[in-house]
């Protein structure tokens, strides 16, 4: 049995793909399959039946560095890059804007869609599956200090790193401790796509189409 939030997740629409790739240019599209604990299953079944899918964050800073927070209940030292959910009846780039202003404070612009990640999360003894989908967003780069507006989100701490160093990051978070491997595994794949698009990242940060 596959759990769906909605059609969105099982199959990006046509329509929402071509509007999408017109405005934002052609995502690097994968399909991941995760086999997670049962009670992880159990309990993002539930949470993710209240999105579309979710917004990842890749925000430059100066320096070529990307932007990365950590939350007052993570395991010690665990960043990632800054996500949210897409409220139900949301459109990705209004919940892509939003997510900017609550986790960050800053007012910058969409640049690029980087990727797209189509999930299948599931249990080798449960007969049933969740799909899920995450947008990975280029923004425009910002030099004001990063600022929560969103207490609730328990945004601890923010720091820098440089594109390349996405990859140790990305396994960072393959390795947490066994109450959060799951969660960084899911988390990792974000990261190591934008690693693997770095240079693609490099050329429009140098193209002068970033806007702030």
């Amino acid at each position: 049995m596959v759990v769906a939030p909605t059609a969105i997740n099982t199959g990006i629409g046509g329509l929402l793909m071509t509007a999408l790739t017109e405005e934002y240019g052609e995502p690097l599209r994968w399909s991941r399959a995760l086999d997670i604990s049962r009670g992880k299953l159990s309990e993002w079944s539930s949470k993710f039946a209240e999105r579309h899918g979710e917004i990842v964050l890749a925000i430059p800073r100066p320096g070529d560095c990307a932007l990365l927070h950590t939350k007052d209940f993570y395991p010690k030292g665990a960043f990632r890059l800054p996500s949210g959910g897409i409220e139900l009846g949301e459109r990705v780039e209004d919940a892509a804007r939003r997510e900017i202003r609550e986790e960050t404070g800053f007012d910058v612009a969409l640049a690029r869609l980087l990727g797209i990640i189509e999930y299948e999360l599931c249990n080798v003894d449960e007969d049933k599956r969740i799909a899920f989908v995450s947008y990975v967003w280029l923004t425009g780069e910002s030099c004001a200090p990063p600022c929560a507006r969103d207490a609730s989100e328990r945004i601890s701490a923010f720091r820098e790193v440089e594109w390349h160093e996405l990859a140790r990051i990305a396994d960072e978070l393959e390795n947490l401790p066994d109450d959060w491997r799951d969660w960084g595994r899911f988390r990792a794949f974000a990261h190591q796509l934008i690693y693997d698009l770095r240079f693609q990242i490099y050329d429009f940060l140098n193209s002068g189409q970033l806007k702030s």
